[in-house]
């Protein structure tokens, strides 16, 4: 499955930190989600916002079933 933007290394990030939250959490807003990551991000560009959340997870959401959008 293809990375628009050449964003994997985010996405990957992403889908790491999705699953940890909700290990952790068991449920948490997306909002939530997205400062949380992009407190511990090193670089500007590594950073995300919601929007873009969906289009980077939602392939992982509908192949793995790790987690879930609500």
């Amino acid at each position: 499955m293809r990375c628009p933007y050449g964003r994997a290394a985010v996405r990957d990030a992403l889908d790491q930190y999705a699953i940890a939250a909700v290990e952790l959490y068991g449920l948490i807003s997306l909002r939530d989600f997205v400062k949380i990551y992009n407190n511990f991000c090193d670089k500007d560009e590594e950073r995300t916002d919601v929007d873009e959340l969906y289009i980077l997870l939602l392939p992982r959401v509908l192949k793995n079933h790790h987690y879930f959008f609500l």
